[in-house]
């Protein structure tokens, strides 16, 4: 499946200096991974942890329908990323990314 090499190399793709054992850092963000076919809860949160202060979401479309959707915690420079679109053996693909301030619960 291409979706989810395009989400690890997207993901792989991103420089953070973290200390190895980072450690929670107050912020919360909502937390989902699914394939589209199961609706992510309003409820799943993950504790941030380092420099993690932004809460992302992912889509990623094909041919209209929802393939993939994860979020979480991150730094600033998932967002940098931005949108994307692209055809790959006759099917669009559409990548949508969000980000937003994480808050403290």
């Amino acid at each position: 499946m291409i979706v989810p090499v395009v989400i690890l190399s997207l993901l792989s793709a991103l420089e953070v200096t973290m200390r190895p054992f980072p450690l929670p850092n107050g912020f919360v963000c909502p937390y989902c991974v699914s394939d589209g076919s199961i609706p992510c809860k309003a409820s799943d949160t993950e504790q941030c942890i380092g420099a993690s202060d932004v809460c992302y979401s992912i889509t990623v479309y094909k041919s209209g329908g929802i393939i993939l959707r994860t979020a979480g915690c991150s730094t600033q420079d998932i967002c940098k990323f931005g949108n994307y679109s692209y055809s790959l053996k006759g099917e669009d693909y559409r990548r949508v990314i969000t980000c937003s301030k994480a808050k403290r619960p």
